[in-house]
């Protein structure tokens, strides 16, 4: 380097550093800090919309066949003038000499920073293309989605989940207060034997349908 400044780096180890002489990984890499600062910039040689910044990761070392085989990508694919575009996870799982590209993309950010799985072109904040499952993270203590407005909305909100009040029911429950966190009084549930309730939280024998309070 210059003015006492380290370029790059050979270890004896064969371990490569940029902008430091301790390399931890065959190439390690240290630049500027702060706020949103970067350290590798990976550029497509092209501006033609369609064309793919990428990075390519094989889980194993060289093949006497040559045949590259690098499963995981991810790629940045432009779409307009700027260099706008969408960010691209991929993952390639066919047993061959493939190698991750587009058409393998599991997960998708989009310039609107709409996310996709399973698709490429998500039309909202969260959009998954195929069946979805969202599993508790202990034994029994149930999954849930919750749906909250703006802190000043002035808005209830609401929970939709699983065995989260009523042991073995689905259940929709409102919060207790004006966005609130607290779900604790379930508005509808339906149980595992099918039975519905209304307002209730337990069914009488022999009732499919309990109701607390007057149907019109």
């Amino acid at each position: 380097g210059r003015s006492g400044v380290v370029g790059m780096y050979v270890r004896g180890d064969g371990n490569v550093g940029i902008g430091t002489v301790s390399p931890q990984k065959a190439l390690h890499i240290e630049g500027a800090s702060g706020v949103s600062a970067s350290q590798l910039l990976v550029c497509g040689p092209s501006d033609t919309v369609g064309d793919t910044a990428g990075i390519l990761l094989r889980a194993e070392g060289g093949e006497a066949d040559s045949a590259l085989r690098a499963k995981g990508g991810i790629f940045f694919e432009r779409e307009a003038a700027n260099g706008l575009g969408k960010l691209h996870l991929c993952n390639n799982g066919s047993n061959n000499n493939d190698s991750a590209d587009l058409t393998d993309a599991a997960l998708t950010i989009a310039q609107t920073k709409n996310v996709g799985i399973g698709t490429t072109s998500p039309d909202s904040k969260l959009h998954v293309k195929g069946i979805s499952t969202i599993e508790e993270a202990t034994v029994g203590a149930g999954t849930q989605l919750k749906f909250a407005g703006q802190d000043s909305s002035g808005h209830f909100n609401f929970l939709v989940g699983k065995q989260y009040n009523v042991s073995n029911a689905f259940e929709i429950t409102p919060s207790t207060a004006v966005n609130g966190t607290t779900f604790t009084n379930p508005a509808f549930i339906v149980n595992s034997a099918g039975k519905v309730g209304i307002g209730v939280t337990s069914f009488t024998a022999g009732v499919k349908l309990e109701v607390a309070g007057n149907i019109k």
